[in-house]
């Protein structure tokens, strides 16, 4: 019997709600979740390592994942590389570790814990089945908020917030 395996790949920005987003999915798929972080050099003639506050998103992104796997009882894997082409790296390790997909995360124009241009790659490139998860922007969430507050006005309810997941979830109450 083979462990289904999805791919959470990261290069920087860490983002709380879509690792948690990340983890749930695998949850949901009763798959483990492979944390990768990509440690970007560059390429030239000398090797020199990754800035230290590259090297520490990639230590805070891995803490955050694992802390989130373990509130939602999730397996995982945890995985650090140090690569000069990140789009790359990522198809590699899905490949050699048979992950059956790979998540990736929009907000608006903008991409989440990836370079536009690596997810773009992936688009183009990988090998494996893609769940790209749209974020609410900041803008959305708060006319949600606004939206929320009037309609329980509205019905004379109290509203009760519920955990943030990036979707703007609420609960009215009577």
């Amino acid at each position: 019997m083979s462990t289904t395996r999805l791919l959470l790949p990261f290069q920087h920005g860490v983002d709380q709600v879509a690792i948690e987003q990340a983890v749930r999915l695998a949850k949901g798929c009763n798959a483990t979740l492979l944390s990768l972080s990509v440690l970007q050099v560059q390429a030239g003639r000398k090797m020199k390592g990754p800035r230290l506050e590259v090297v520490q998103q990639s230590k805070d992104f891995l803490e955050a994942t694992k802390h989130l796997a373990r509130v939602w009882c999730t397996p995982i894997e945890l995985m650090e590389v140090v690569a000069h082409d990140v789009g790359q790296s990522i198809g590699t390790v899905a490949s050699e570790m048979q992950c059956d997909g790979i998540v990736l995360f929009l907000s608006g124009e903008n991409c989440v814990l990836l370079a536009n241009e690596t997810i773009q790659y992936l688009m183009e490139a990988a090998g494996c089945k893609l769940y790209i998860m749209r974020m609410s922007s900041k803008a959305n969430i708060s006319a949600m908020k606004s939206l929320r507050h009037a309609l329980a006005r509205v019905f004379n309810k109290k509203l009760v917030e519920m955990p943030s997941s990036g979707y703007g979830v609420a609960r009215a109450e009577r």
